[in-house]
């Protein structure tokens, strides 16, 4: 009897001294500074190598106690971290990656036969929201080349005034480069002056600044160049959102979200921002007559579109609403904003062809009494 007692300890012992030799599963979770979860980072756990999902996540079932861990990731500086005793959870934060060379390759709107003479930078969604600009084109300041007309903030200058200057080229506050967002104009049509809030930030992906005359691929309005607002592309299932708050009663909050199901996919975002603004008028020669120059918008989008594979189609309806003060009350704006854009495009006959049309059914013109 004894004897059987002792095997079946024996035996027990030795059950358990495997369980704990065998490695428990282990996640790497990969977030940006911002905590964003960091989607298709390349994860090295070992000897072991994966992917992160849309969550930011991969599971790893062999990570042994010690094995080092390594995540690079497009944009970013590549994180290390080791895997301790027990451990079944680590999460590695990537930061935006030093300035290198890099080459960059922006579309063009037909063959080149000389090379043109225009400089090209990107900002990505993760520098902006390092940069805790106010603005995109706040952010945009730190861009070789790059200024606003009258050197105001899109949130304290008139709307007529938001004009963009690439290489010295404005001359007025008509902007002489062309503001796009994923094809579409942010340029009023009437005065050429640019509408940065129409975009809410947390849809931004990137934008690209080319400094340089392309009027020939982009029309009159692109004679010092172009700034291009790309939105993330859809389909991916993606949320993101930020909630800012400062002095003098700022607040911001900025929320986009995407998703998709077979061919159809949809994305929307919106935006709203307040501030009670300070006087912009020095205090020696203030009067009755100076305020703050507080604002208050809100803005918003939403698309839904179907890819085929050899076409695809998107429809998209934006919003924009904003009030400002500008410091005095004998000059206020009221801007309203209602557009509905559509584009389809694919591949035929060995070619491809793009198609794109808008309708702005609001009011074009900042509406103001003087």
């Amino acid at each position: 009897m004894y004897a059987r007692l002792i095997r079946f300890l024996a035996v027990l012992l030795t059950v358990l001294g495997c369980a704990t030799v065998a490695h428990a599963q282990t996640t790497i979770v990969v977030v940006d500074a911002s905590g964003a979860p960091v989607p298709g980072a390349a994860v090295q756990v070992g000897t072991a190598s994966g992917e992160t999902g849309n969550d930011g996540t991969r599971a790893f079932a062999e990570a042994a106690p010690g094995a080092r861990v390594e995540v690079t990731a497009p944009g970013f500086a590549p994180a290390t971290g080791t895997v301790a005793q027990g451990q079944t959870r680590m999460r590695l934060v990537l930061y935006p990656a030093p300035l290198v060379d890099a080459v960059v390759v922006t579309s063009s709107r037909g063959t080149e036969r000389l090379a043109t003479p225009a400089g090209t930078t990107v900002v990505t969604s993760a520098e902006l929201t390092n940069f805790a600009a106010g603005s995109i084109d706040d952010a945009l300041r730190n861009t070789p080349g790059f200024s606003l007309f009258r050197r105001s903030s899109s949130r304290v200058s008139n709307p007529t005034t938001q004009g963009v200057t690439l290489r010295g080229l404005s001359g007025s506050g008509a902007s002489r480069t062309m503001v796009l967002a994923d094809g579409q104009p942010l340029n009023d049509p009437f005065g050429s002056w640019v509408y940065w809030n129409r975009i809410p930030q947390a849809a931004v992906e990137r934008v690209e600044v080319v400094r340089g005359a392309t009027g020939d691929l982009y029309g009159a309005q692109a004679l010092g160049g172009v700034v291009q607002l790309l939105t993330f592309a859809p389909g991916r299932t993606r949320v993101r959102g930020t909630l800012d708050g400062g002095s003098f009663g700022t607040a911001r909050a900025s929320g986009f979200a995407s998703g998709g199901r077979g061919p159809w996919n949809a994305q929307g975002a919106g935006e709203w921002v307040r501030t009670d603004g300070v006087i912009t008028v020095d205090e020696a020669s203030r009067g009755a007559v100076d305020t703050p120059a507080g604002s208050n918008y809100g803005t918003g989008f939403f698309s839904g579109g179907y890819d085929a594979g050899s076409w695809h189609g998107t429809l998209r309806v934006s919003l924009y609403d904003e009030d400002r003060d500008n410091g005095t009350p004998l000059q206020v704006n009221t801007t309203n904003w209602k557009q509905l854009s559509g584009e389809s495009g694919g591949t035929a006959a060995g070619g491809a062809w793009l198609v794109r049309a808008s309708r702005l059914p609001g009011q074009l013109l900042p509406v103001g009494r003087i």
